[in-house]
């Protein structure tokens, strides 16, 4: 991924044991982890009585933001042909 992020973006983060992890994998059923804890901060914060704007919560625009870096991936070899 790319370090470019569009202004305004907060990278919010935190250190999980392992069990814990894997209790929020097993949760989330197919979405990826940004929106699971996108939508688990959404529910407690909706809990709390705080009002939160949902356009604020959907994931982040990546258009124009680059792609993997040119040399990143990996290429196979073609195959030698049999006689």
């Amino acid at each position: 991924m790319t370090d470019k992020r569009t202004a305004g973006q907060v990278l919010i983060g935190c250190w999980c044991d392992e069990k814990f992890v894997g209790r929020i994998d097993g949760a989330r059923r197919g979405m990826n982890r940004s929106q699971f804890a996108r939508d688990a901060l959404v529910d407690k914060l909706v809990k709390l009585g705080v009002k939160v704007n949902d356009l604020h919560t959907w994931a982040p625009d990546r258009t124009g933001k680059g792609g993997r870096p040119k040399g990143s991936t990996t290429k196979t070899k073609s195959r030698a042909k049999k006689k």
